[in-house]
């Protein structure tokens, strides 16, 4: 998606605020390196980090190439550019801490999968793990690639809609949803690029694979109502899961991470658990 006329719009600055930005958070000998969605920013994931933090987990938010300020390039982005951004952070924290895990969030479960087949965490924590779009054609993407640049995901948009305001307020602030001509650049100039939709899909195949093969402790938190990864989508990710693993459903939709929703705590409890389960058997090691 590219960066208040409606011409204006494609050069807006979208992700401007620092929250957007990668992030530490914390002290101490064990450290969680938590991988954004998509088209999200590790902004997602810092009142979770703070609760991780005060537990003794030092939370690292990795931003992926392509994301926040660098929205704009994204179109040129290809997967392999995530993973080395990603595997970079990740081999950083497992020569600096004894102790290390992974939580990837939607789309940033694909590439939390991937870092934990090559190089394996204490544990693997996937909230609504994206794996696959789910609508018919999906398979031409190869081929669509070639001949549909892109596709506006708001041409249709419902600007009254509080989920669609709510993104905007977050991404571009400033941004007037109610004049009528930033409408019309949203709906026109706003896209995303089909080979970028493309590269999701591979590694989303990949992670599949991924699963069938590693046998790192792993924990996937699935919200019940959730419309963008829906339930039925995880369960039939559990079918390739080698294991050992942990599996929850919870009462929210597809923003589980957002921890003011109701079940917030219960989301922080689960990932603590799950944390605190990796340090008993790391000290049974070491003693052991």
């Amino acid at each position: 998606m590219p960066s208040s006329s409606a011409g204006a719009v494609p050069e807006h600055p979208f992700y401007a605020g620092p929250d957007h930005g990668p992030f530490v958070i914390g002290e101490g000998d064990a450290a969680i390196l938590l991988v954004h969605g998509f088209p999200g920013t590790p902004k997602e994931f810092r009142p979770l980090a703070a609760r991780l933090a005060a537990a003794g987990w030092v939370a690292h938010g990795v931003l992926l190439p392509g994301f926040g300020r660098e929205i704009a390039t994204l179109p040129q982005r290809r997967g392999q550019d995530w993973l080395r951004a990603a595997a970079r952070e990740w081999r950083a924290l497992q020569r600096r801490y004894p102790l290390t895990a992974l939580l990837g969030y939607s789309f940033g479960a694909t590439i939390a999968t991937a870092l934990a087949a090559r190089w394996p965490p204490a544990c693997l924590i996937l909230i609504a793990p994206w794996w696959r779009f789910g609508v018919p054609g999906e398979f031409l993407l190869p081929l669509l690639r070639h001949f549909i640049p892109s596709f506006a995901p708001f041409r249709r948009a419902d600007f009254r809609d509080p989920r669609l305001r709510a993104f905007f307020a977050d991404v571009a602030p400033d941004l007037d949803l109610d004049d009528p001509a930033v409408q019309q650049g949203v709906r026109e100039h706003l896209t995303i690029a089909t080979p970028v939709l493309d590269e999701m899909r591979r590694l989303g195949r990949q992670s599949l694979r991924d699963l069938t093969r590693m046998h790192v402790p792993t924990l996937i938190l699935q919200g019940r109502d959730d419309q963008t990864v829906p339930i039925t989508a995880t369960r039939r990710l559990l079918q390739w899961a080698a294991g050992p693993l942990h599996y929850r459903e919870l009462p929210g939709d597809h923003h589980l991470v957002r921890l003011e929703t109701p079940v917030g705590e219960r989301l922080v409890e689960a990932i603590l658990a799950e944390l605190a389960a990796a340090r008993a058997r790391q000290l049974a090691g070491v003693q052991g």
